[in-house]
């Protein structure tokens, strides 16, 4: 059977993809806590090539794509909101934090999305980094330039990174520094603007928008924050009383099982208070002359 598939919006356009399973948001979360970001880079990669229903993903999808992309998958098959609270001094403040929100504000977001050098004998264009984590500012060029042209030829440029390292390296300097400080104006022109602005008794952390991994993966661990404990407790009373199966949960997206937990939550309700309502009658017929 076909999996259900949505549209999900990048900076540029859309993409299909198909939803996020419960299973998946779990290993997400565990990933979150594990707090290595280049084990983080490397699932993102994988869960975006999983969910996409297109057969080949843009050249141009950098780092902010990647998160818009998410961020709509959660709306579709987690929640579009995030409930968060907090307590001060004994007093419990709550608050709804819509993701649509967040996206408008991301997207609304003005800033440069290619590089592009240009002289007498070379032509050279490039993404914004499209990774959390790179291991040199010389992998970030390497792995964002998109088009090369030495002398009026186009040079082939689709290697693995390591090869296209190789090449990269040949290149005159000035076009790895122009780059960088391409994206450092980039990052400067968008790193003060708030893309969360969550009320002071709720947190006082700040979401800033970004083209820099470490800042990026703080929205990651936001928006996609699961209490395992609590899940895991649930899903043991969904095996336990109501005969699931650990493959059904985890092949199900969570926004499926929190409707299956609302309706036992809503039967178990009714069937308390006609227990109790029950209860109430034989008390007043045992009592009654």
């Amino acid at each position: 059977m076909p999996n259900f598939i949505y549209p999900a919006r990048t900076t540029s356009g859309t993409l299909q993809l198909s939803e996020i399973t419960q299973g998946t948001y779990k290993t997400f979360a565990k990933m979150l806590l594990n707090n290595d970001i280049k084990c983080l880079n490397i699932f993102l990669n994988k869960l975006i090539d999983e969910l996409s229903a297109d057969s080949v993903l843009p050249d141009n999808l950098n780092i902010i794509d990647k998160l818009v992309l998410l961020l709509d998958a959660r709306c579709y098959s987690i929640s579009p909101t995030i409930d968060l609270a907090a307590e001060i001094k004994k007093e419990k403040h709550n608050y709804q934090l819509n993701i649509n929100d967040v996206i408008d504000s991301i997207l609304e977001l003005k800033y440069k999305k290619e590089f592009i050098y240009q002289d007498k004998s070379i032509i050279c264009k490039a993404t914004l980094p499209r990774q959390l984590s790179y291991d040199t500012p010389e992998d970030i060029f390497t792995d964002s330039i998109t088009y090369l042209e030495l002398n009026k030829e186009e040079v082939k440029i689709d290697y693995p990174l390591p090869q296209k390292k190789t090449l990269i390296n040949t290149l005159p300097p000035i076009l790895l520094t122009r780059y960088l400080k391409f994206v450092e104006q980039v990052d400067n022109s968008i790193n003060t603007i708030e893309v969360v602005k969550l009320p002071p008794a709720i947190s006082q952390q700040t979401y800033a928008a970004s083209i820099l991994g470490s800042n990026i993966s703080q929205l990651f661990n936001l928006c996609f924050y699961l209490d395992l404990a609590t899940t895991h407790q649930n899903e043991y009373q969904l095996i336990r009383n109501f005969n699931f199966t650990i493959e059904q949960i985890n092949n199900t997206p969570p926004v499926e099982l929190s409707l299956y937990y609302k309706y036992i939550t809503a039967e178990a309700a009714a069937a308390k208070e006609e227990q109790d309502e029950k209860s109430s009658e034989h008390m007043r017929t045992s009592h009654s002359p």
